[in-house]
């Protein structure tokens, strides 16, 4: 849900109305100017009616002012592209993580499969044993995700009523996914008083499909939630019911809370509300 803000300088861009308008688009793309303040994310500089987008004082593309204005989230998104550093080293680590724990487990399996067999057998026998057995146990792990049935979800009313928190928890993330109105259900008051942050966390986050002021009223009351998750989808919410009411609440927020990622979720609702970051003077 979160986007991560950018740093630009736009110093070196001598036409004022020009800057001004570029500090508008890069503002709406989650990019902020700070003149005069280094160092920044990114440098756009002014040249022969080009714009020069450099990084750590090496350029990395020219584009056309023209251009660049007609679609700066592609050009920022190409810029972006070729300044990164780490790109191979992320698609190492990823690629990595994704093989590395298979390839032990099996090696570990295989070994001890191996061996113990080896030990009881011939070790013709010991071989197509260990092949038969590992084939087996693959195909053992593979059943419950192929026996599972995605069509099938539970239905919400009756998943709010059960005495399991698993049943009520899946029952939340359904009224989530399927954007059903959580406040007219009959356990929605309980639900706004439950002692398990899970269950505020999701009925937060489903609150955003919920039209009318009570449900409205409900989320600006989880944004004083002890719990820094509940509050950031109680941000999420308020932000996606772009309602403009909710501005000054959200505004509040941010300024009064010591807590980052809360104070993230709560830019992000701004941002989806419609409002703009200023440029620094």
């Amino acid at each position: 849900d979160q986007k991560t803000v950018r740093t630009c300088s736009l110093a070196d861009v001598r036409d004022p109305q020009l800057a001004r308008r570029l500090a508008d688009r890069l503002i709406a793309l989650n990019v902020l100017p700070l003149n005069g303040l280094k160092p920044v994310d990114l440098e756009i500089r002014e040249a022969r009616g080009q714009l020069v987008l450099h990084a750590r004082d090496s350029t990395v593309l020219s584009v056309p002012i023209q251009t660049f204005e007609a679609d700066p989230g592609l050009w920022l998104t190409r810029f972006s592209a070729q300044s990164d550093m780490y790109e191979g080293l992320r698609s190492l680590v990823f690629v990595s993580l994704l093989l590395a724990f298979p390839l032990l487990l099996f090696m570990a399996l295989y070994g001890f499969l191996k061996m113990l067999l080896g030990f009881l057998f011939k070790p013709v026998a010991a071989v197509w044993l260990t092949a038969g057995t590992g084939l087996g146990l693959g195909l053992l792990f593979l059943m419950p995700i192929m026996s599972i049935n995605k069509e099938s979800l539970p239905d919400p009313v009756a998943g709010l009523n059960s005495v399991k928190n698993t049943d009520r928890l899946s029952a939340l993330r359904v009224c989530e996914r399927q954007k059903r109105d959580i406040a007219a259900l009959p356990q929605y008051k309980e639900l706004l008083r439950s002692p398990e942050v899970p269950e505020r966390y999701w009925l937060a986050r489903a609150l955003a499909n919920s039209p009318g002021p009570s449900s409205f009223e409900d989320l600006l009351g989880l944004l004083k939630d002890p719990e820094p998750i509940v509050r950031c989808q109680a941000l999420y919410a308020l932000g996606q019911k772009a309602e403009a009411q909710a501005i000054e609440p959200v505004l509040a927020h941010i300024t009064s809370s010591d807590h980052w990622y809360v104070q993230w979720y709560a830019y992000g609702a701004l941002r989806t509300l419609g409002w703009r970051q200023k440029p620094l003077p």
